[in-house]
């Protein structure tokens, strides 16, 4: 059997097709868990509170050993921008130019472009 999770989503997402994406959080610049709902042109980023294995959910019929919680908030997509930008954008000691439509060209360790291409597609 599939181990359950509980997720917090905001009602207006619930029940819709969300698309992953693998994004480098604009603070850190390490790879976050973010969905889009592509439809609605929402970005959600997701923050999971761990309890280590010290914590079980119940529910109707089932039991998760799994006692953690994670929270999809709605994000402005404008926060992921500057932060591509600005990575991509220091060269060194000196700034560079760069076009919003080169992120879709610039991928590394940190960037998957697909993702990179449906944030892009997203007005915000």
């Amino acid at each position: 059997m599939d181990e359950r999770k509980v997720i917090v989503v905001p009602r207006a997402q619930s029940g819709r097709v969300l698309r992953e994406l693998r994004l480098p959080h604009p603070r850190s610049g390490v790879l976050a868990s973010y969905y889009a709902d592509t439809e609605n042109e929402v970005l959600l980023e997701v923050a999971t509170i761990d309890m280590n294995g010290r914590r079980s959910w119940l529910g109707d019929g089932w039991v998760s050993s799994d006692g953690s919680l994670s929270v999809m908030t709605p994000t402005d997509p404008l926060f992921i921008y500057l932060g591509l930008l600005t990575t991509i954008s220091q060269g060194g000691d000196e700034w560079r130019y760069v076009d919003v439509d080169s992120l879709r060209l610039e991928t590394n360790d940190t960037m998957d472009a697909l993702s990179i291409g449906a944030l892009l597609d997203m007005s915000g």
